[in-house]
């Protein structure tokens, strides 16, 4: 089976992007603009990966990572921070995920990022 990752980015044209490289890589895509339905969606499927924007409308996405961390059902569920910030969050922030990448994104550097979040034998990477 597929893995299953969520996609929670509020820009639709980057969302629609992101979506059809993901489905093009044999992933499976649950997407959605907000951190609130992102938590929802998470309650509701089963996901092998968060790739979350931080500027999102409601609930920020250090809040979502905050929240997943906090949640005991999923204390290594890896989350990719996805997002156009120009400097990088102070360090113990990025502690909160696994993986870091700055939109404007290459195709390859995105869909590297996600495969190696994927692998289970693969150690976390360094944000």
């Amino acid at each position: 089976m597929a893995p299953t990752i969520l996609l929670v980015e509020d820009d639709d044209d980057i969302r629609t992007l992101a979506t059809l490289l993901l489905h093009g890589a044999g992933y499976t895509v649950l997407g959605t603009a907000h951190g609130q339905d992102g938590l929802r969606l998470l309650a509701e499927h089963p996901v092998d990966l968060v790739i979350l924007d931080i500027n999102l409308p409601g609930i920020d996405g250090w809040e979502v990572a905050r929240r997943l961390r906090a949640d005991p059902r999923r204390p290594r569920l890896p989350i990719l921070v996805f997002t156009v910030l120009s400097t990088r969050p102070d360090p113990a922030v990025l502690e909160l995920v696994d993986g870091y990448l700055s939109k404007p994104f290459e195709r390859d550097d995105f869909l590297a990022a996600v495969a190696a979040l994927l692998a289970p034998s693969a150690p976390t990477p360094a944000p």
